[in-house]
């Protein structure tokens, strides 16, 4: 069997980005990590993590006075969890305390600390920065530095779309999200380190996210295989709100065969010529029925289930061999959410992917793609 090493660390100062740290991994019994969204079009939410930990001596108990990791074990308190195998380490989650729950009945001395990432951290500023016509990754950037968030904790891409963001009083998360992903058509998200990480819409079409990083199979790497298809992800009637204005595009095949589906797409910021492109192509991937698969695997069956369990982050591109022939997931997808349940001391490790059809970001971009038929344009 092949297992990783964990190291789970509480920080002893406060802050987003705290320099000191204590090791707590000697006293953990699991962690359940999930990150990520649903599906392509959808908003990231809050990561969170759940760690349960041996409280048999009240290290962990907050209110102790006496606890040797007093005055730490505090709510908004930094902890990172982190694998090492192989000689490389991998940042799984870096997020804030919660909540701290002893259970302090005869026998069952532990707790469970509840976690959630930094966009829980930005759901707490409240800001009006000033910003002004300039590309989304800058505008994100100046939302984050009204937030006083660490320039070490981004990683941020230039962006597409160029446009003046306006928002008063409220939450930084809701205004790096409305940037990013309402008017961008990006992606943001927390990843493992803890950094904000936006992604414009033309991420997925460069390298290395346009080259499957690993190739699963039912009857090998895979524990779990599931698809969603449901009717609620099918729009075609695509309703953007521009600087301007509204612009509406529909498709009448779908219309006749599924009923009228109409999707709001709020995008306050862009002009009118890149709202009607950017309807086309919300149009584009949800007029047609489209699965949601999840794949789980047992990291510890093989080396390389190992690496690829630990190594995956949100966009990273896989794919799905299906030899049993039987649900028609052959092909490569996007990963859109990470789930990872480490229990039994670390000797077993299950990560599950929520995934999304590769060929739904298949665009053609200028500077970017082979012109070809199998192509759509992207804008």
């Amino acid at each position: 069997m092949v297992t990783a090493t964990y190291a789970i660390s509480l920080a002893t100062a406060d802050g987003a980005n705290p320099s000191t740290w204590t090791d707590i991994t000697a006293y953990v019994k699991g962690v359940t990590i999930t990150r990520g969204r649903d599906d392509v079009l959808a908003q990231v939410q809050v990561g969170t993590a759940s760690i349960s930990v041996i409280n048999d001596d009240g290290r962990f108990s907050p209110g102790r006075t006496s606890s040797p990791l007093y005055p730490h074990v505090a709510t908004m308190r930094a902890v990172k969890v982190v694998a090492t195998y192989s000689a490389t380490s991998y940042p799984l989650f870096f997020g804030y305390i919660q909540t701290i729950t002893p259970n302090l009945a005869h026998g069952a001395r532990d707790a469970s600390i509840e976690l959630a990432d930094g966009f829980a951290w930005l759901a707490l500023a409240v800001t009006t920065p000033t910003y002004t016509s300039t590309a989304s990754g800058t505008s994100i950037g100046v939302a984050l530095d009204s937030a006083s968030w660490p320039a070490g904790l981004r990683s941020l891409a230039t962006g597409q779309s160029t446009f003046t963001p306006s928002y008063t009083d409220q939450p930084v998360l809701n205004q790096v999200q409305g940037i990013g992903i309402d008017n961008e058509g990006g992606l943001v998200y927390m990843d493992g380190q803890g950094r904000v990480v936006f992604q414009d819409r033309h991420t997925r079409l460069k390298s290395p996210y346009t080259t499957s990083q690993g190739t699963l199979t039912d009857t090998g790497e895979i524990s779990d295989m599931q698809a969603t298809r449901p009717v609620a992800d099918l729009a075609n009637e695509i309703k953007v709100t521009h600087v301007s204005g509204t612009v509406t595009v529909s498709d009448a095949t779908s219309v006749a065969a599924k009923g009228l589906r109409r999707l709001d797409v709020q995008a306050p910021f862009i002009s009118a010529l890149e709202a009607s492109d950017r309807a086309s192509w919300t149009l584009s991937i949800r007029k047609d029925d489209i699965d949601r698969p999840s794949v789980a695997v047992v990291a510890n069956a093989s080396a390389s289930l190992m690496t690829q369990a630990l190594a995956r982050e949100l966009s990273d591109r896989v794919t799905i061999s299906d030899a049993s022939g039987l649900s028609g997931l052959d092909g490569d997808y996007h990963i859109e959410r990470i789930e990872h349940e480490i229990t039994s001391g670390g000797t077993l490790h299950v990560t599950r992917w929520q995934l999304s059809p590769a060929d739904a970001a298949g665009f053609w971009a200028l500077d970017v793609s082979d012109l070809g038929g199998t192509t759509r344009l992207a804008y």
